[in-house]
């Protein structure tokens, strides 16, 4: 007679034992999931319904059947201690099996979540905050609003249109570098701030936008300071207005940008901040560049000189160079460029609110400028839209 160590029986032959699988050729044709209990390591094959979201439970099944067998051929073969280590190899694929499936269909479920709680997939969830949803909604139809108005010849007074209007008899003006240093510092300031207050240092994404927008209003302030020529004034409420739109915008942005972090919102699928970089240098830089030919129109002599030749209008003239040649407000439409940069940096609804007014805005000024330019210029060049090359 034939001992254990010369004679395995064939799997088929085997007598039926707690660790056996319990299968029927009734169920054949359904799907299975593999169960098991740490006790005696037992394996049971039960029906489940088949829809797509078994399919992991399927596959861990058809994974886990041979090692089932495994177990029940190592303990007629190498006696109980084979079986012993068998099992606990069972038990522990069983383990990684069906955490894997577990972690697999959590994703899934999380990937669901997403699309269908927040569908916008370049932007982060808005943060749980009643101040930022009030700042995006009041800065995007504060900015469009004057931009219609704009439209309309109600003018924020300054640049071209500081007498602009009816005048009050109480109008208070300052001067224009004066004006443009109000609008400016608060912002620059606060953007500093912010680096004290909210130091994420280990957040690229919050320390872009941070310095972008400090170079921003830097980059104004020294334009103010040493480039312009000014030759106007500013109404005092317009200036204030102004000063409160750009400090209010550039704390609800770096704010909305903190509180991604402080709530742990989710990172939006699309990644732009890296081409928000290339649009806010792209930006800042064609700015600068047609703010300078701006400014050289001051210091030399032009044959386009405005025919009405009043105090107020004699010094300007008709640009010339870099995009002048094609709309007349390209310094503008830098602008808008360098504030998307800023959007995609952040990817805040708040960020994206607050450009999408500001644009509106800077379309409603531009054409009010090249209707300005028209009705001072007879020889006004048809061709040369408000902000948009050929097309606006």
């Amino acid at each position: 007679m034939l001992n254990n160590e010369a004679y395995a029986p064939p799997l088929h032959s085997l007598p039926r034992s707690p660790s056996s699988v319990c299968y029927t050729p009734t169920n054949a044709s359904k799907p299975l999931r593999a169960t098991t209990t740490s006790s005696s390591s037992s394996v049971t094959m039960k029906n489940i319904n088949s829809n797509n979201s078994n399919d992991d439970f399927e596959a861990s099944a058809a994974s886990f059947a041979p090692a089932t067998l495994f177990v029940i051929y190592a303990r007629n073969r190498i006696g109980l201690l084979g079986a012993y280590f068998s099992t606990v190899y069972v038990d522990v694929a069983t383990l990684t099996i069906f955490s894997s499936s577990i972690k697999r269909r959590e994703e899934e479920a999380e990937g669901i979540t997403l699309i269908m709680g927040w569908p916008i997939i370049f932007l982060f969830p808005p943060p749980d905050s009643l101040f930022i949803t009030a700042m995006a909604v009041i800065s995007f139809t504060g900015c469009a609003h004057a931009g219609l108005s704009e439209v309309r010849g109600i003018h924020l007074q300054y640049s071209k249109f500081w007498k602009s209007g009816s005048q009050k008899s109480n109008q208070i003006y300052i001067s224009a570098r004066r004006g443009m240093q109000l609008a400016y510092t608060p912002p620059f300031l606060a953007g500093l701030t912010s680096l004290v207050f909210f130091p994420h240092c280990d957040d690229i994404r919050y320390l872009l936008l941070s310095s972008a927008l400090i170079i921003h209003f830097l980059k104004r302030l020294l334009e103010v300071q040493f480039v312009h020529k000014y030759s106007g004034g500013v109404a005092l409420d317009s200036g204030i207005t102004i000063t409160v739109s750009y400090l209010m915008s550039t704390v609800a942005a770096i704010y909305a940008q903190h509180l991604t972090i402080t709530q742990g919102l989710r990172e939006p699928p699309i990644d732009l901040k890296y081409p928000g970089i290339l649009l806010f240098l792209l930006g800042i830089s064609g700015n600068f560049y047609h703010h300078y030919l701006l400014s050289q129109l001051r210091s030399s002599s032009s044959l386009f000189r405005s025919h009405s030749q009043t105090n107020d209008d004699k010094e300007y003239k008709i640009p010339r160079g870099g995009l002048f040649e094609l709309v007349i407000c390209p310094h503008y439409l830098f602008e808008i460029i360098e504030f998307v940069g800023f959007s995609f940096i952040s990817q805040t609804l708040y960020t994206f609110a607050f450009v999408v007014g500001t644009t509106f805005y800077l379309i409603g000024r531009s054409y009010a400028t090249r209707k300005w330019y028209l009705s001072r210029f007879k020889h006004f060049p048809q061709k040369v839209k408000a902000l948009i090359p050929y097309l606006y």
